[in-house]
């Protein structure tokens, strides 16, 4: 329900991207070369980042501020005397509802405050309109910060002080209609309005400091404090430098592939043109223009017809008509039709690519909104109005040029690729046992502990309360997290235990990832190096099993382990050190591998749910994969296996270890065995997902390794007349049912191994390609059924069809 939700604010928001472009250019051409656009730049993570499934709050904003951008549109188009009271009213409520969403929001609407203010700087004559506009704006934010509780970070936000400097400056007795010289004094002036509001602000404004912070860091001109680091660990794609890294690299690829900026280059030099031509007519009207404006009679009302009375001659000849002054500003735009909104179009995107240069993940303001301009360039009447070129060759060229361009907005870079992408799944395994843990066993009133991706999952998963938030912005919880990352540092014992009993806190979820080493340099323990308590920080090369993350577990002096998957580990904190405590004295990295000081966590096992063995067999898992210690490993599986000895998820865990790490085939095979025949009869414990994978896989094993075909067909068939019998097979978005690359796993083999059952076998491979037909397996097999090769016709075909 909220990808899906998701999803369909998107498709609203790519509607009000075409729309806008419809509107730019008059015509549908733009609105279809905009989609095709943002279909070229749809490549996971660039345009957008909904096609992973992955939501995060700019995907939810962004829709909205396209609309916003939709009605300035309009409403700069209409001008002042002719845009409705329904424009400022969709204009106001999609930039509050943006505002909402968004906690980067301010940010990107102080852009568009400045490109409005900037079309009226270069000389378009929109002062009145700009007025009405920034009271829309300012009355937005005031709801939204009366909404938001009056929050300190919206009363500190640039946005808020860029509108009032820039409207302070709109309403200021300046000439009607300025040259451009009193256009820059305005522009000067409402630069030291917004810098003194800065400057007298400074010691309050602290919400935006570390985004400032990293930014200097990233050009050298600081060394990297604590928060530039947390920003750019590990590679730090998203919030680093458009095309920095490897990565980095890779992004700016797919970008370029597209053709984007290309065609991107086109259009602003179009708008260029389009804008200076106006420019120029609005400076020098033409004297014809100007002798035909001038002899227009004044309406016969009012102060004007008493005016012409006076002035009639005594024999009754006809007044002169009172002629009105050279037409100027804003009037003299008539006779050439300007289009502002072009001018702002353009210095909006010049402003959203400049944003993402410096923090790349902000290419999500920045494609999007290309794909307008892009479109427009597809419009003959934009084109005649951009190049100032008239006449039916011309009109023929530019309509050739039009559908040219747009076929190629759709063929530039065809997302064959992303269309025929498996899906994401971000609900991982270990995330949904810990939670499910903590409903289950942990108060309501209980408050956590973690750092702040635990801290994510928990708030998402649970109704607990935790220390950390991700709003990130508040100073406050900027320093909460610096301090909590001392988990993953060399803190006591008795420090951890006083921080989280002065927070209230009496549970600690740790991280175990953030405790592996991961990410070397520019890692969680590079990181920990950095936090602000020296006391806490480790010394050179301190390595996973001298911090706290580790070491922790076994302190029983002040906390008891409850909890422990292969991700994931609970504390609960003493109130008061423990006399009895397993160990009277700090643990040292010997003490990991005593395994006498891990008894409390087995012990644990006895106190939650079935999945209490699988956690131990993954805690087993974890000493080989992560800390290279097979003697502890070999302990855990074995208290396991002690403790849950008819346990299907122990003895299949069990039996792969035997298997793969002791090198003992002979000896995990009445394991397998006896884990499939406990899977059967354990539906609650075993899901039927988990069983068709366990069989397909111990089917090839049978077949391959041991050369007993006969038995691998015999679970193979009846496994593919379970899935096809099964009521609920093709019911994907459950959990507890086997995915199409697994059920086309099963039609493979007994198609490959036996023409008596390729029959049954096609049946099979129909209701997989039938469920999800980008399944790697399906792609890999589909000549072997199909009798025909995949090609891209048959991609979009299943795509939208299947």
């Amino acid at each position: 329900f909220y990808s899906t939700s998701c999803f369909v604010l998107n498709g609203f928001g790519v509607g009000a991207l075409g729309l806008t472009a419809a509107r730019l250019g008059h015509g549908l051409l733009p609105l279809i070369a905009c989609a095709g656009m943002f279909s070229s730049t749809l490549s996971p993570r660039l345009g957008s980042r909904v096609i992973e499934g992955f939501c995060l709050r700019e995907a939810w904003a962004c829709p909205l501020l396209w609309v916003s951008l939709f009605f300035a549109t309009l409403l700069l188009q209409e001008g002042v005397q002719k845009a409705r009271a329904s424009l400022y009213w969709g204009y106001g409520v999609s930039t509050l509802l943006f505002l909402m969403f968004w906690q980067f929001a301010p940010f990107a609407l102080s852009t568009e405050a400045t490109a409005l203010f900037a079309v009226y700087i270069i000389g378009y004559d929109v002062k009145p309109l700009l007025r009405r506009m920034f009271g829309v704006l300012l009355l937005a934010y005031g709801v939204n910060l009366l909404l938001q509780f009056g929050s300190i970070l919206l009363l500190m936000s640039m946005f808020l002080h860029i509108s009032l400097a820039i409207t302070v400056v709109l309403f200021l007795p300046f000439p009607r209609h300025p040259g451009f010289v009193v256009r820059v004094v305005e522009g000067a002036l409402a630069v030291g309005i917004f810098v003194g509001q800065r400057l007298a602000l400074e010691r309050l404004a602290t919400g935006d400091s570390h985004v400032f912070q990293m930014l200097k860091a990233k050009m050298n001109l600081v060394e990297p404090d604590f928060d530039s680091r947390l920003y750019l660990m590990g590679e730090g794609v998203e919030f680093n430098f458009l095309g920095s890294g490897s990565q980095g690299q890779l992004m700016l690829q797919y970008i370029t592939d597209s053709y984007v900026f290309h065609l991107l280059g086109a259009a602003a030099v179009c708008i260029a043109v389009g804008t200076l031509h106006d420019l120029i007519r609005g400076s020098s009207p033409s004297k014809a223009k100007v002798e035909d404006a001038s002899a227009e009679p004044v309406p016969d009302s009012g102060a004007a017809a008493g005016l012409r009375k006076r002035g009639g001659k005594k024999d009754g000849a006809a007044p002169k008509a009172v002629q009105s002054k050279p037409s100027v500003g804003l009037e003299k735009y008539e006779h050439f039709d300007a289009r502002p909104e072009f001018a702002f179009h353009a210095i909006q995107s010049g402003l959203f690519w400049s944003l993402a240069y410096f923090v790349a993940r902000l290419r999500v303001l920045a494609l999007p909104h290309s794909c307008v301009l892009v479109g427009c360039l597809c419009s003959v009447g934009s084109l005649e109005h951009m190049l100032r070129m008239r006449g039916k060759l011309v009109l023929l060229l530019h309509l050739l040029v039009g559908l040219g361009l747009c076929t190629f907005t759709w063929t530039a870079r065809l997302p064959f690729d992303d269309i025929d992408l498996d899906e994401a799944d971000f609900a991982f395994p270990n995330v949904l046992r810990l939670t499910k843990w903590m409903n289950e066993n942990l108060p309501m009133s209980a408050v956590v502990v973690s750092d702040m991706t635990i801290s994510a999952q928990i708030r998402v998963g649970t109704d607990l309360s935790t220390v950390l938030h991700p709003h990130y912005e508040h100073i406050d919880v900027r320093e909460r997290v610096q301090q909590w990352y001392a988990l993953s540092a060399c803190p006591p014992s008795h420090h951890v235990q006083y921080m989280a009993l002065s927070y209230g806190a009496e549970y600690i979820a740790l991280n175990l990832f953030r405790c592996s080493g991961a990410g070397g340099e520019n890692g969680p323990f590079r990181l920990t190096d950095y936090i602000g308590n020296y006391t806490h920080r480790c010394g050179p090369d301190t390595d996973a099993m001298s911090r706290f993350c580790m070491l922790g577990r076994i302190d029983s002096r002040y906390f008891e382990p409850v909890y422990q998957n292969a991700e994931y580990a609970v504390l609960k904190v003493k109130r008061k050190k423990d006399g009895k405590a397993l160990i009277g004295r700090s643990p040292k990295k010997h003490d990991l591998y005593n395994a006498s000081l891990w008894q409390p966590l087995l012990d644990s096992c006895k106190a939650y749910d079935e999945q209490c063995g699988l956690d131990l067999v993954d805690f087993g898992r974890s000493w080989i994969d992560r800390y290279k210690n097979a003697k502890m490993a070999d302990v855990v599986y074995k208290e396991a296996l002690r403790r849950r000895p008819e346990d299907p998820l122990v003895l299949k865990h069990y039996a792969e270890y035997v298997d793969f790490d002791l090198q003992d085939l002979q000896t995990a095979i009445p394991y397998y065995e006896k884990a499939l025949e406990a899977a059967k009869n354990s539906p609650d414990v075993v899901t039927f997902a988990e069983r068709t994978r366990w069989t397909t896989d111990w089917a090839i094993v049978l077949d391959q390794e041991l050369q007993e075909s006969r038995h691998a067909m015999s679970l193979m068939t009846g496994l593919a007349k379970e899935i096809l019998h099964h009521p609920d097979i093709r019911m994907q978005a459950r959990r507890d049912l086997p995915d199409a690359g697994r059920i086309c796993t099963v039609a493979h083999f007994l198609h490959a191994k036996s023409p008596k059952s390729r029959e049954l076998a096609k049946k099979v491979w129909k209701l997989a390609k039938g469920i999800r037909p980008n399944m790697k397996c399906i792609r890999e097999n589909w000549e072997e059924f199909e009798g025909r090769p995949r090609t891209v016709g048959t991609i979009v075909a299943e795509f939208l069809f299947a």
